[in-house]
Protein backbone atom coordinates (compact mmCIF):
# COMPACT_ATOMS: atom_id res chain seq x y z
CA UNK A 1 0.00 0.00 0.00
CA UNK A 2 1.38 3.55 -1.14
CA UNK A 3 -0.23 7.00 -1.15
CA UNK A 4 1.26 10.43 -2.59
CA UNK A 5 0.03 12.93 0.03
CA UNK A 6 0.33 16.71 -1.25
CA UNK A 7 0.62 19.10 1.10
CA UNK A 8 -0.32 22.83 1.80
CA UNK A 9 2.66 23.70 0.31
CA UNK A 10 2.76 21.93 -3.00
CA UNK A 11 4.97 19.80 -2.01
CA UNK A 12 4.38 15.66 -2.58
CA UNK A 13 5.32 13.26 -0.08
CA UNK A 14 5.31 9.67 -1.87
CA UNK A 15 5.25 6.77 1.07
CA UNK A 16 5.05 2.99 0.40
CA UNK A 17 4.31 1.64 3.58
CA UNK A 18 5.21 -1.89 2.53
CA UNK A 19 8.53 -1.38 2.02
CA UNK A 20 8.82 1.64 4.55
CA UNK A 21 10.52 3.94 1.57
CA UNK A 22 9.36 7.66 1.63
CA UNK A 23 10.22 10.48 -1.28
CA UNK A 24 9.50 13.87 -0.95
CA UNK A 25 9.39 16.03 -4.05
CA UNK A 26 9.41 19.95 -3.49
CA UNK A 27 7.13 22.01 -5.26
CA UNK A 28 9.27 24.82 -6.68
CA UNK A 29 6.81 26.64 -8.10
CA UNK A 30 5.52 27.47 -4.81
CA UNK A 31 7.69 29.73 -1.78
CA UNK A 32 5.68 27.86 0.92
CA UNK A 33 7.95 24.77 -0.09
CA UNK A 34 10.86 24.63 1.79
CA UNK A 35 14.15 23.17 0.60
CA UNK A 36 15.22 20.14 2.58
CA UNK A 37 18.00 18.15 2.89
CA UNK A 38 17.52 14.46 0.99
CA UNK A 39 14.72 16.17 -1.58
CA UNK A 40 14.49 13.89 -4.02
CA UNK A 41 16.12 10.65 -2.65
CA UNK A 42 14.29 7.75 -1.90
CA UNK A 43 14.46 7.21 2.20
CA UNK A 44 13.86 4.30 4.59
CA UNK A 45 11.73 5.19 7.54
CA UNK A 46 10.92 2.93 11.01
CA UNK A 47 7.41 4.60 11.33
CA UNK A 48 5.29 7.22 9.35
CA UNK A 49 1.46 7.76 10.58
CA UNK A 50 -1.29 7.49 8.10
CA UNK A 51 -2.93 11.22 8.22
CA UNK A 52 -6.13 12.15 7.31
CA UNK A 53 -6.98 15.03 5.27
CA UNK A 54 -5.46 18.60 6.98
CA UNK A 55 -3.35 16.25 9.11
CA UNK A 56 0.61 16.54 9.00
CA UNK A 57 2.21 13.10 7.78
CA UNK A 58 4.60 12.38 10.13
CA UNK A 59 7.80 9.94 9.90
CA UNK A 60 10.76 8.71 11.43
CA UNK A 61 13.64 8.89 9.04
CA UNK A 62 15.93 6.06 9.20
CA UNK A 63 19.39 7.48 9.34
CA UNK A 64 21.68 7.35 6.46
CA UNK A 65 24.72 5.41 8.02
CA UNK A 66 25.60 6.83 11.45
CA UNK A 67 23.46 9.53 13.07
CA UNK A 68 20.41 9.69 14.78
CA UNK A 69 16.66 8.98 13.60
CA UNK A 70 14.93 12.07 12.03
CA UNK A 71 11.41 13.17 12.69
CA UNK A 72 9.81 15.12 9.52
CA UNK A 73 5.96 16.63 9.99
CA UNK A 74 5.12 17.90 6.72
CA UNK A 75 2.51 20.65 6.36
CA UNK A 76 -1.21 20.20 6.21
CA UNK A 77 -2.14 17.06 3.96
CA UNK A 78 -4.70 18.58 1.35
CA UNK A 79 -4.71 15.90 -1.15
CA UNK A 80 -4.64 11.84 -0.52
CA UNK A 81 -4.04 9.50 -3.66
CA UNK A 82 -3.13 5.78 -3.26
CA UNK A 83 -1.07 4.29 -5.48
CA UNK A 84 0.39 0.82 -5.49
CA UNK A 85 3.80 -0.35 -5.20
CA UNK A 86 4.85 -0.35 -8.82
CA UNK A 87 3.12 3.23 -8.86
CA UNK A 88 5.95 3.97 -6.04
CA UNK A 89 8.33 3.03 -8.47
CA UNK A 90 7.63 4.63 -11.49
CA UNK A 91 6.86 7.43 -9.78
CA UNK A 92 10.72 7.73 -8.41
CA UNK A 93 11.89 6.96 -11.67
CA UNK A 94 10.19 10.21 -13.35
CA UNK A 95 11.30 12.48 -10.27
CA UNK A 96 14.74 11.23 -8.93
CA UNK A 97 17.43 13.71 -10.33
CA UNK A 98 15.29 15.91 -12.41
CA UNK A 99 15.66 18.55 -9.84
CA UNK A 100 11.87 18.18 -8.98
Amino acid sequence: MAFIFTTESGSKHVVDYESKRYLRVRDSSNNLSADLRRDGEVLQFSVASHPHLYDPLTLFLEPLGEGSITLRETARVVEITEITSEAFLGFVENSVGKGN
